[in-house]
């Protein structure tokens, strides 16, 4: 089930980011309150955040980036079945 689950386009990406932001911000909390449970609800609050933010923006600007290759090609009266 998950042997294609990174393989899609922008997944990697997004996980690094939400880790990153993620464990960043839960270790910030944590040196400023010295409150486990709460830094831990902030770290996968923000994790989920960062991920869903940047996998649905990178999807968006993918989508985008096709859509002017395309028509680029259409422009240059290349024939294209998928690009």
């Amino acid at each position: 089930m998950f042997k294609d689950f990174f393989n899609r386009p922008c997944m990697r990406t997004a996980f690094l980011y939400g880790i990153g932001g993620g464990l960043g911000t839960g270790m910030a909390v944590f040196l400023f309150t010295s409150r486990v449970k709460r830094s831990a609800d902030v770290g996968v609050s923000v994790f989920t955040a960062i991920t869903l933010f940047s996998f649905v923006k990178c999807r968006y600007d993918r989508s985008k980036m096709k859509q002017k290759q395309k028509r680029y090609l259409e422009l240059q009266g290349i024939e294209t079945k998928d690009v």
